[in-house]
């Protein structure tokens, strides 16, 4: 038996049955019905345009998590999504350093020397908070199709975080409450805290 959930321009496949993760990516100009609305939710018609518009129609929280669900179910035919995460991208950071920080092969070079990040395609390293913040959010807009390499970035380190979570987890599962404390105040999710865990 598996669930799904919507995460930030992808959706999270989670076979619980077998312990698998799968996450499939969803480029933030994939085109598809947009529902306009208020921040009320009362009903102003639906457009065509770029998924990553829907969640700016709504409350910024959880009505907003409510249309962009719809609207990746959409895109996959109608399948029902058991429930979202958002995440503010502020807290990435208490994210990444709760776990001890994650390990990647870095994609391609990601440089933001005021922030003093400088991480070359092919490295091998642990991120720490503000390696995985310009890591996850970083992207060079004057280069085409930057988002994309953004997306499998953020599919990259979505799987590398949810498998040390399991080996920190299993090593001392009083941890997962408070790596799940440490970024609280940046969530919205539908998700009760013991089906996440």
């Amino acid at each position: 038996m598996g669930s799904e959930m919507c995460i930030r321009d992808s959706l999270l496949v989670v076979d619980s049955l077998n312990q698998k993760l799968q996450v499939i990516s969803i480029n933030r100009n994939t085109m598809t019905d947009i529902k306009l609305c208020d921040q009320e939710g009362y009903s102003m018609g639906t457009i065509q345009g770029q998924i990553c518009l829907q969640h700016a129609f709504g409350d910024g929280k959880r009505l907003s998590c409510s249309k962009t669900v719809d609207a990746v179910s959409g895109l996959f035919q109608n399948i029902p999504i058991s429930g979202y995460l958002a995440m503010n991208m502020g807290g990435i950071p208490q994210m990444n350093d709760a776990v001890g920080g994650v390990e990647v092969t870095v994609q391609q070079d990601i440089s933001f020397p005021k922030a003093g990040v400088n991480l070359k395609k092919g490295q091998k390293v642990t991120l720490n908070g503000t390696q995985a913040y310009y890591y996850l959010h970083g992207r060079d807009t004057e280069e085409y199709d930057s988002a994309t390499k953004r997306l499998q970035r953020e599919e990259q380190y979505i799987v590398a975080y949810m498998d040390k979570l399991k080996k920190v987890s299993t090593e001392n599962p009083d941890q997962v409450t408070e790596i799940y404390n440490s970024v609280s105040d940046y969530l919205v999710t539908s998700v009760d805290f013991t089906s996440m865990i």
